[in-house]
């Protein structure tokens, strides 16, 4: 099949001429897994989709992603994503999109970093247009 390379578990297929052959043998760091298109396009859809006052939570995100999406990132599974997901929500909390809370219904503070929380709460801010005004 493919050649052994020196890395453990890995293998690389010379004869696939579009890159990405090389299995990876750890998961992406949370950062550079948020910029995955398909990590984002799940988020994006869930934070479009869910009109306020409705919330969702980061594992909801996660569980939509494919086991190849999953491997492409180096995940075993989707609990592995959810420090991703967290790095992503910041990101759209900073951009003004959403506002994050903890399971009880609290915000959480722009001073928390997503690394300091566990479970989270995502909700899309509310915009002058709803749903109602695009019929």
């Amino acid at each position: 099949m493919g050649k052994q390379s020196k890395a453990k578990n890995t293998y690389t297929m010379p004869w696939w001429p579009f890159g990405g052959a090389e299995k990876k043998t750890k998961p992406d760091p949370p950062m550079v897994a948020a910029n995955d298109p398909a990590l984002r396009s799940h988020f994006t859809n869930l934070l479009d989709y869910t009109e306020p006052p409705a919330v969702f939570a980061a594992s909801e995100v996660a569980i939509k992603l494919s086991d190849a999406e999953l491997e492409s990132l180096g995940f075993g599974s989707w609990r592995d994503a959810l420090p991703a997901i967290k790095a992503l929500a910041w990101e759209a909390r900073a951009m003004g999109d959403c506002i994050i809370y903890y399971p009880n219904g609290k915000k959480v503070p722009q001073s928390v970093s997503w690394m300091e929380v566990g479970p989270i709460r995502i909700r899309r801010k509310a915009t002058v247009l709803s749903a109602d005004d695009w019929d």
